[in-house]
Order: structure tokens, then sequence, then C-alpha cells
């Protein structure tokens, strides 16, 4: 799975910092180690970090460490940077294991004009017929824009504040586990 953590200028570093925490959850609840379900940590703002590779972790405490390393980017909410960075990084996994997709944002892609902007960039993710689950956070994403994302409105997860990201996190891992 790759995880991609907004970071742009409107996400304080406190609410960043309960998104790292909501990935090591996921992760952990996901079974992430090595051995098992592998992740990959993108952070995003104005630009588009890889902050862990499937293969750059070789435990848990270190997939941990990585993503609390992960940098706050700042700038513009470029989604589809991540989201094309994503599709590099699928590139690596596993081919005959299934391929997830998480985007957190708090906002609509401030360079997106239309959805198709974010349309072409998850048709890379859909070549590796990879699932796409959005957490969106507060009132200010674009809901239609992420569904262009999505295989299904139940894959739009919608978190009132970043305070409730915690609260949801055992749902929406059972949701991505098919449980």
């Amino acid at each position: 799975m790759v995880f991609l953590v907004d970071s742009s200028v409107t996400i304080s570093r406190d609410n960043f910092k309960k998104e790292t925490n909501f990935v090591k959850t996921i992760a952990r609840l996901l079974n992430v180690k090595p051995q098992m379900s592998r992740a990959a940590v993108i952070s995003y703002g104005a630009n588009s970090t890889l902050v862990t590779r499937f293969t750059s972790y070789s435990s848990v405490d270190e997939f941990k460490a990585r993503v609390d390393s992960a940098p706050y980017e700042g700038g513009d909410r470029r989604m589809d940077r991540a989201i094309w960075n994503a599709g590099r990084v699928l590139g690596e996994a596993r081919r005959s294991l299934p391929k997830v997709v998480i985007l957190l944002t708090s906002g609509p892609d401030t360079q997106s004009i239309d959805t198709e902007t974010l349309f072409k960039a998850a048709e890379a993710l859909r070549g590796f017929n990879a699932k796409v689950y959005v957490v969106a956070i507060g009132s200010g994403p674009d809901v239609n824009e992420l569904l262009t994302l999505v295989g299904k409105r139940e894959d739009l997860f919608q978190v009132p504040s970043f305070d409730d990201l915690h609260k949801q996190g055992t749902s929406m891992a059972w949701r991505i586990a098919g449980l």
C-alpha cells in the first residue's frame, strides 16, 4: 500500500503529526511488516517526496521512524504530483499482490482547474489495478473532485477533523482490508 500524506501549507505541523500517526496506526492494523504487507509513504504539498519505499525498512520500528521523519512540504496542495509519484512507486511493488493507495487530504488540489488533471494522474494507478481510498479531512475537500479517484463512493472516507482520524482508524482499516 502507498500512503499519500497532505503536508500543504494549510496543514499545521500539529495536524501533519496527526496524519503521520494515523498512517502508523493503519499500517499496524493492516500488518505492515517487511515479511508481510508492505507500505510506502509519500508526503506532498507543492512537491511530492517519497519518504519510504516498500523495501527500505527492515522492521516495523524502522518503518515508524521513517514515517516520523516525513518532511513537511508546505506550499500548494498538489495531489496530482503525489498520485503520479504513487504510480512510480507501485511499479516497484510485488506484482502478484493487491495494490492499495490511501490519499489523505484536507482540501482541493490547488492546481487543478477541473477534475481532469487528477483523473489523468489516477490512470497510472488504475494501470496497476490499485484500489484507491481517500480520507477527506474537514469541510475543505471537494468531494466531487475526490470521487474521480475512487472506484466507489464508499471508498471515500469523510472525517470531520484531524482529531477524528485516530477515532476512525480501526473502522477504516477494516474496510480497506475487506472485513
